[in-house]
Formats: C-alpha cells, sequence, structure tokens
C-alpha cells in the first residue's frame, strides 16, 4: 500500500476519465479555477493508481471526494491512510461502503443516499 499525495492534473485525469460519469465532479475540479483549491490523494498498488480522493477547501466548509465502481477495498484503504491528513470538519460525497473507513475519527450525518446518472443513448 502506498499512499501520495497527487500534483500531476494529467495523471489525475487520466484516473479519473476511466469512469467519467462517476468522477464528472472531480473532473471539474482539475480546471485552473478550481485547481488551487484542491488537494489529490492516491492509492497506489503495484505501481498502479487504484484509487484518489479529493478535498475542496471552498469558501465555508471543506468538501471530500472519494467514488468507486471497482476497488473498494482501495477507497477504505485510502480514506484511512489519509484520515489524520483530513480537516475535523468536512462535508463528504462518498460511495456508500467507503464511510466506515471514516467512523472512528469523525461523528458522520447522512443526508441520504444519492444516485449518478448518466445519459447514455442520445
Amino acid at each position: 500500500m502506498n499512499i501520495v499525495c497527487l500534483h500531476d492534473k494529467a495523471e489525475i485525469a487520466a484516473f479519473l476519465d476511466r469512469n467519467p460519469a462517476l468522477n464528472i465532479y472531480m473532473l471539474g475540479d482539475l480546471d485552473d479555477f478550481f485547481w488551487p483549491a484542491t488537494t489529490w490523494y492516491g492509492f497506489r498498488h503495484a505501481g498502479e493508481l487504484r484509487q484518489i480522493a479529493l478535498v475542496y477547501a471552498g469558501p465555508d466548509l471543506p468538501i471530500l471526494l472519494a467514488f468507486d465502481a471497482d476497488h473498494a477495498a482501495a477507497t477504505v484503504e485510502l480514506l484511512r491512510g489519509i484520515s489524520y491528513l483530513l480537516p475535523r470538519r468536512v462535508y463528504a460525497h462518498l460511495s456508500e461502503h467507503a464511510v466506515q473507513a471514516l467512523c472512528n475519527d469523525y461523528q458522520i450525518h447522512s443526508d441520504g443516499v444519492y444516485l449518478k446518472m448518466e445519459l447514455t443513448d442520445y
């Protein structure tokens, strides 16, 4: 397991582009306007980037984003590995199982389950 802070936009974009519908918010945060307010973390296994988490330091409450479709265990490991680096108060958009990774360090309040949809037939 290797958790790193990511700084290469091209590497981040290549990872997020594997599933753009899932990662649409994070892809938007690669824009030069948002980039200065972002901190990106990655989970590497055998040299391969397996998961990404983003902390967006917005004007009020920082936002944590971490979604997965394939590597659920990598998401949990990444969040556990960076939990000590995260703000003490954060609004999080996470894959449902990933919340468990933060239960020991945060008081969790759910605003409900949200679904992401993709228009594919147009």
